[in-house]
């Protein structure tokens, strides 16, 4: 195993660290602002991640604040969804959450190399430009999830 191997054994370690660590916050979050507020936070914060990874000279910034708004993106997210639910349709509603969970990534990833390859024959520009476009996605989701709500 060659240093290069250890320094992304290193990387991988702390960026679970730092998702774990964002879904507890979010857990005490939720408690005191709302579900509504503390996934704009994890949007905005995820967003910035994908800001600061488009700034390809440096990338370990992102890789440490991406991860953190994206845990707590997904626990707000899963909360949000689950809220509500009657307790006899509690496993339909997991259910729809996961599978949206499981093919949404994948459709935006290949949203984001159509967009990245369009946009510039050079990997490197055209890899920042859909983290880019990525960052403000997800700003704009921060912007809707922060309006206010009626509920039933």
């Amino acid at each position: 195993m060659g240093l290069e191997n250890r320094t992304i054994d290193l990387v991988r370690s702390k960026i679970a660290f730092f998702v774990l660590g964002a879904v507890q916050l979010t857990l005490i979050a939720t408690i005191r602002l709302g579900i509504h507020r503390v996934l704009a936070a994890g949007l905005v914060t995820a967003s910035a991640g994908l800001g600061l990874l488009s700034l390809l000279d440096m990338p370990y910034a992102g890789l440490l604040v991406f991860p953190f708004g994206a845990g707590m993106t997904f626990s707000a997210a899963l909360l949000a969804a689950m809220r509500g639910v009657r307790d006899d349709q509690t496993g339909l509603a997991g259910g729809l959450v996961n599978t949206a969970m499981e093919i949404g990534p994948p459709l935006g990833l290949a949203v984001l190399v159509s967009l990245a390859t369009a946009h510039s024959p050079d990997a490197t520009s055209g890899d920042a430009f859909a983290l880019r476009v990525a960052a403000v996605a997800l700003l704009t989701t921060a912007v809707f999830a922060a309006l206010p709500r009626r509920t039933p």
